[in-house]
């Protein structure tokens, strides 16, 4: 038997067109990889087409958290770079925090400063965000949270 182990660091497109590629050469399945790539090329260039002109000042700015990281987290943990942002256009108001950690853990006291217009959460730790919102009802002064404008998102490893 054969072991094939699939590693997507941060922020890498290539290395992940490299592993669907590998996949699909394992699995016998090379044209639906193909596929696959030629579809998110044409994603991007689509996303790139529609936000490449975009000012800083037309970016809206935007948080994500409760981002999975060895397990449950609550609203502080964010990542930087997040690449839905960058393809989009998206002011990421966490851009300044420099890790090597897929992703880092900021403070509240951050976040209200940062302030962002939209926040985007991970379905797996909606409860923890609510929690943290109990726990810090500053947080209700953040934009985003006083005008609901947070969204859900897929879990993230």
């Amino acid at each position: 038997m054969l072991d094939v182990v699939f590693t997507i660091g941060p922020d890498s497109r290539q290395t992940l067109y490299d592993t669907w590629r590998l996949a699909g050469k394992v699995l016998n399945e090379a044209d639906r990889a193909s596929q696959l790539v030629e579809s998110m090329d044409g994603f991007v260039d689509d996303l790139d087409s529609r936000t490449a002109d975009r000012s800083e000042s037309e970016r809206r700015s935007a948080y994500v958290g409760a981002i999975n990281y060895k397990g449950a987290q609550g609203i502080e943990t964010t990542r930087n770079p997040f690449d839905p942002f960058r393809l989009t256009g998206t002011a990421n108001v966490a851009a300044g925090v420099e890790s090597e950690a897929p992703s880092v853990q900021i403070s509240i006291e951050k976040l209200l400063e940062w302030d962002p217009a939209t926040a985007f959460v991970s379905t797996r730790n909606t409860e923890r965000v609510k929690q943290d919102i109990r726990e810090h009802p500053g947080l209700r002064q953040v934009a985003a949270i006083a005008d609901e404008d947070v969204h859900k998102i897929p879990p993230i490893a």
